[in-house]
């Protein structure tokens, strides 16, 4: 096995490593607050799809100069990755707004009187493809730099993503770390007997 494959492997691998993480995180936040169906749904979909994109993969590459001169970056693969950048772009803002129509239709659909079965379980489909593709244009990237990059520069932007997904888990270990000493804390404070008023 070539070693781009190896490290296309090993970077498909932290990737949805990283996005079980953040999906543990969403999972502490739920329960937090009351809303209808319509506004949770809502709030679903613009954490996924309308938060700000993280500086990460091509971005961080292309931005960062002290991580260009660390691969040894040439202009030339400079100019390559922005173009696949600003072509994956345009096609993930395209399946965005096709999966923002079909959460739309999707919802209107579960508030009529009568339910549509068929349209339903049609327009759920049609999520479901969406939301396949957009995680195959993810990888893409991944295929991008592999292809522009050379064997020793994807080594090195194995070696940081690795680095960053250890900061990661640490950093999320402390947290919930702290997060339980708070409850506990919280539950012994609670558990105090009211000392009766003085008179």
């Amino acid at each position: 096995m070539s070693t781009k494959k190896v490290v296309v492997m090993t970077m498909a691998a932290l990737m949805i490593a990283g996005s079980c993480i953040a999906g543990q995180r969403n999972g502490e936040k739920k329960g937090r607050g009351k809303c209808d169906e319509k506004n949770r749904q809502e709030q679903i979909y613009k954490k996924r799809h309308h938060q700000r994109p993280r500086s990460g993969g091509i971005d961080r590459i292309i931005n960062n100069e002290k991580l260009r001169k660390e691969l040894g970056i040439t202009d030339d693969q400079i100019e390559r990755l922005k173009e696949s950048k600003e072509e994956l772009n345009d096609q993930r803002q395209k399946l965005i707004e096709k999966m923002k129509e079909t959460r739309q239709k999707q919802m209107e659909l579960m508030k009529a009187d009568n339910l549509d079965r068929k349209a339903i379980m049609t327009a759920i489909s049609q999520s479901g493809k969406i939301r396949t593709k957009l995680e195959k244009l993810r990888v893409k990237k991944l295929f991008r730099v592999q292809d522009i990059l050379t064997d020793d520069q994807m080594a090195k932007v194995k070696e940081r993503i690795q680095q960053h997904m250890r900061e990661r888990r640490k950093e999320y270990e402390m947290r919930r770390s702290k997060d339980g000493k708070r409850k506990q804390n919280k539950n012994k404070d609670q558990s105090k007997p009211i000392a009766a008023p003085t008179r």
